[in-house]
């Protein structure tokens, strides 16, 4: 029995990583719950403001993970003097200020296209520029013959993990214990390919909950947290419609304001967020 026992725990890591998929698999039925065509996606934002929270409305028009228009407007005694508009274009970030347009790299810590990438290739890219993925670990498709059993070498890059409570391959490598620099990840639910969390190389988190589905195979989160330093925003989805105009810089109509923000505790908060994960 004990050395039953000692070779059955020998087995263990085995059985483990044969039980975890190639990566490219699992970010191909990623790619399939971002649906098709394009969306318009109504968000509320809320980022604590003292004792209480201040909500802001965000509407989306997406086409992909490349392709996005978000305009954001504040709560009713601020409607006039907190409003903003962005748009992901050509690999730019666009906005209107002072009547002229300007562009700045997407940051690194972009939150939305996560849940929208069309393709495996998408996701790769952008795993691997959070070095979270190594470029040279996911294996490409094999054409297999009929009848013909698949095989790959396990990934050092994918391992199962728990999150929440729930089974999810991570992408990436396990972070230090005791470490205070965690590595950067991506925690996906097995079997449903739903993404579960995200941690940035900036250490920043977005845990992601409540899926649903939507039009032409979409399925998002309903809820997620974002947490950066002392700093939280919550992102609650309000509807989703399979209709959406063509994404174009020509596009901004909406200056940025941020008046409504003087003397507010969630100011630093929120020009943070729409700087760094918008």
């Amino acid at each position: 029995m004990k050395l039953f026992a000692l070779v059955l725990l020998a087995a263990l890591p085995f059985f483990s990583r044969a039980s975890i998929p190639p990566s490219r698999m699992i970010l191909e039925h990623i790619s399939d719950n971002a649906g098709s065509g394009s969306y318009t996606i109504e968000q509320e934002v809320q980022i604590p403001n003292g004792a209480e929270a201040l909500s802001l409305r965000e509407t989306w028009v997406i086409e992909n993970d490349h392709s996005m228009k978000v305009t954001v407007s504040g709560p009713r005694e601020m409607k006039d003097n907190l409003r903003l508009q962005i748009v992901y274009a050509g690999g730019q970030k666009w906005v209107l200020k002072d009547g002229r347009k300007e562009s700045s790299a997407i940051p690194t810590d972009f939150a939305e296209r996560f849940f929208h990438w069309r393709s495996a290739e998408a996701a790769l890219q952008q795993l691997t520029s959070l070095k979270i993925l190594e470029p040279s670990k996911p294996q490409k498709k094999v054409a297999l013959k009929k009848g013909e059993e698949f095989k790959y070498e396990p990934e050092d890059g994918v391992r199962l993990a728990r999150t929440s409570g729930v089974i999810t391959w991570a992408f990436g490598i396990p972070s230090t214990p005791g470490s205070t620099d965690r590595a950067p990840g991506l925690w996906v639910e097995q079997d449903q390919f739903l993404i579960r969390k995200v941690r940035w190389p900036s250490q920043a988190e977005m845990m992601a909950d409540q899926y649903s589905a939507y039009a032409r195979g979409l399925q998002l989160p309903k809820s997620r947290t974002i947490q950066w330093g002392s700093h939280t925003a919550t992102v609650r989805i309000l509807s989703v419609s399979g209709r959406g105009s063509a994404i174009s810089t020509n596009g901004i109509d909406v200056p940025w304001k941020i008046q409504g923000l003087e003397g507010q505790p969630a100011r630093e908060a929120v020009e943070e967020f729409y700087k760094r994960f918008r």
